[in-house]
């Protein structure tokens, strides 16, 4: 979750990443003027936000998500009515920009698991992330 929702936020990251593993693929435009809307910081597995943890708790108590564990992971998805609330929430045009960004990061790297993006991001960007010290701001 973390890794794709980096790509969301820095959008040029995200076209640099996708033209090294797809270098045929033509990158729709993309507005740069809100390009990095909130910044994640240098973390051990990678890309991080340390408000994940009071946002997804926020979320769970709303009954918006559910967070089960498999294994040694945990799965997060949206309830019956979180899924109706995002679906209100995609109608709106102000949303548009994000939502087109958010599907070309789930068709381009959705399907690969949180190591293989780790590697990716530190491969592609070891001076912007890899070699940040722990809880440095991404820029």
């Amino acid at each position: 979750m973390a890794k794709l929702d980096f790509f969301t936020r820095y959008p040029d990251f995200f076209d640099a990443a996708r033209a090294a593993i797809e270098p045929d693929t033509q990158s729709a435009p993309v507005d740069r003027s809100d390009a990095v809307e909130s910044t994640m910081v240098r973390h051990h597995y990678g890309p991080w936000d340390k408000r994940y943890y009071q946002v997804l708790g926020h979320l769970e108590a709303r009954r918006l998500i559910t967070v089960s564990k498999v294994k040694k992971s945990y799965q997060i998805a949206l309830s019956i009515e979180g899924a109706e609330k995002a679906k209100a929430l995609a109608k709106r045009p102000s949303f548009a920009t994000l939502i087109e960004r958010q599907k070309a990061v789930k068709k381009t790297f959705g399907g690969k698991s949180g190591t293989v993006l780790k590697t990716l991001i530190y491969q592609l960007f070891d001076e912007e992330v890899g070699k940040r010290t722990l809880g440095q701001v991404i820029t």
